[in-house]
């Protein structure tokens, strides 16, 4: 009996070994998994570009069949990818609560209640809405469909339940930094005139094969001059200063609280370069709340950790050299747009009545009465714009066939009458 026991017992403690370091192993591989999410989540996806169809619907004729082609570079495809990492990260979650004997619904969090009822508000929007085809499919720049704010709900129940179980603050901070660098490289490119997105060999990375014949003719940005100013992968200007004005805090804790230092020069570097690429954009909405966090910051800086209200002040006085510099080079162009923002104008409306009558069109303008007739024939239309006393006004036609008044006060105006997609208008 002695030597069994003798024989037994380290055998039963190589099997409790045994099994912590599987335990073990099988911990690092799950946060190696989560690590490796959210480097997807926070650094690939705002950089992730791919060309995919999108049709537009008309909704104002349901039973219309006709559907208009647009080639989406930025919004729908980082709504495909969002939606595959929000499953990840929910199974995830859900697997991770099962490993641990934690899943009881009598015990939900009451701080998920909220963002439950946020869920179950978008289901039943969707459900009862008369368009669920643009809820799944979304349209032209439209693309946060019912799967998008689905999946914003289980990435942040995800998020709740995995930071409670491991220590993820730094991986998060890191990912965000790495996505930050992607973002500034792009944006560098873009500040200097040459968007990389127009460059063929990047072109034949993010446009499938049989859209690449016509891709000198593709828009990257339908209203923006992306050589006037920067929006790095997402699509509008306004778009990457909201950006900035969430990822500015957290660059700056990470600064202050990184230890390694490759990550700290990472930062120290992310965020002046960060801020001149924000100003180049020409958000406004970027400056006003990049103001109020740097009020916020000392002030609870000045109460609570005063050790770094001085590098902070510093950070900010390179940040505002940085701004005047900026706005010296361009002719005081933000403080001139932060001057018009904050003065109320109020202009009286020129254009005062249009009467459509059964062979002229009366436009009160102004001092000025038009009498405007046109008469459209298959291979164009021709029009006349005449004063009250039915005398013709000078005028030009313009290479787009417009009908352009000559007169100083009504030099902005034009008229064209002629055939647009099988329908003559005026």
């Amino acid at each position: 009996m002695f030597d069994f026991i003798t024989y037994a017992t380290p055998f039963a403690e190589r099997q409790v070994i045994q099994l912590k370091l599987f335990l073990k192993i099988n911990q690092n591989l799950s946060v190696f998994w989560y690590q490796i999410l959210i480097y997807l989540l926070l650094s690939v996806l705002p950089a992730f570009v791919y060309m995919i169809p999108c049709y537009n619907i008309f909704l104002e004729d349901r039973g219309n069949e006709e559907r208009e082609l647009f080639l989406d570079l930025f919004l729908k495809g980082k709504g495909y990818l969002f939606c595959i990492l929000a499953i990840c990260f929910f199974v995830s979650a859900i697997l991770s609560q099962i490993r641990n004997n934690q899943v009881n619904l009598r015990k939900f969090p009451k701080e998920l209640f909220f963002l439950l009822a946020y869920g179950l508000f978008c289901i039943i929007s969707y459900l009862f809405s008369d368009y669920k085809e643009l809820g799944i499919k979304g349209a032209a720049e439209q693309n946060e469909t019912i799967l998008v704010l689905v999946g914003y709900c289980m990435t942040a129940y995800s998020f709740f339940i995995l930071l409670q179980k491991h220590d993820l603050t730094t991986t998060i901070c890191r990912a965000l930094g790495v996505g930050c660098v992607l973002l500034i490289v792009v944006s560098l490119f873009q500040l200097f005139s040459h968007d990389l997105l127009q460059y063929s060999w990047v072109q034949a990375l993010i446009i499938p094969p049989h859209f690449r014949e016509n891709a000198s003719q593709i828009v990257l940005q339908s209203d923006v001059n992306t050589y006037n100013r920067v929006y790095a992968t997402l699509y509008n200007p306004n778009y990457f200063g909201v950006y900035g004005s969430l990822i500015f805090p957290i660059l700056f804790y990470s600064f202050f609280h990184e230890k390694q230092k490759y990550f700290q020069v990472l930062f120290g570097v992310s965020i002046p370069l960060l801020f001149l690429l924000l100003l180049a954009s020409g958000s406004k909405t970027f400056l006003f709340v990049f103001l109020l966090q740097i009020c916020l910051s000392c002030f609870f800086l000045f109460l609570w950790a005063k050790k770094y209200l001085f590098p902070t002040i510093s950070i900010v006085v390179i940040l505002g050299v940085i701004f005047f510099i900026y706005n010296a080079f361009f002719g005081n162009l933000f403080k001139n747009e932060l001057k018009s923002s904050f003065q109320a104008t109020s202009k009286k409306a020129r254009l005062e009545d249009i009467q459509i009558q059964k062979d002229i069109i009366l436009i009160k303008y102004g001092n000025h009465t038009l009498q405007l007739s046109f008469h459209i024939k298959e291979s164009g239309g021709t029009i006349r714009v005449s004063d009250q006393n039915g005398q013709e006004l000078n005028h030009q036609i313009n290479d787009k066939g417009q009908y352009c008044l000559q007169e100083s006060e009504l030099s902005h105006l034009y008229f064209y009458a002629g055939k647009l997609e099988e329908k003559y208008i005026c």
